[in-house]
């Protein structure tokens, strides 16, 4: 049985798709601006963990640049989604 809470949720969690999108492509965005930075903060932060040698091996300037690139393309697939289950649910 549906209630009126469990009928408003997915429209709600919907409706911040778009919203959600923009703030992943302008994170995105930063990323491939600056990746030597990104970078360099991942490296240092991952230093106690994995060491210097794995930490600088793993986080590498081409390495945030794939990550910006997946953010650019994850925000632009999730706009389109929230945009198109908002206007397919009120059809």
């Amino acid at each position: 049985m549906q209630t009126a809470a469990t009928k408003l949720a997915p429209d709600f969690v919907v409706a911040f798709l778009p919203i959600i999108g923009i703030a992943v492509i302008v994170a995105g965005i930063a990323i491939l601006r600056h990746p030597d930075a990104v970078a360099t903060f991942f490296r240092r932060a991952a230093k106690p963990m994995y060491g210097q040698k794995l930490s600088s091996r793993l986080y590498t300037t081409r390495c945030a640049r794939a990550a910006g690139a997946g953010y650019v393309a994850f925000g632009c697939i999730s706009i389109v989604v929230g945009i198109v289950v908002l206007i397919a649910s009120h059809l």
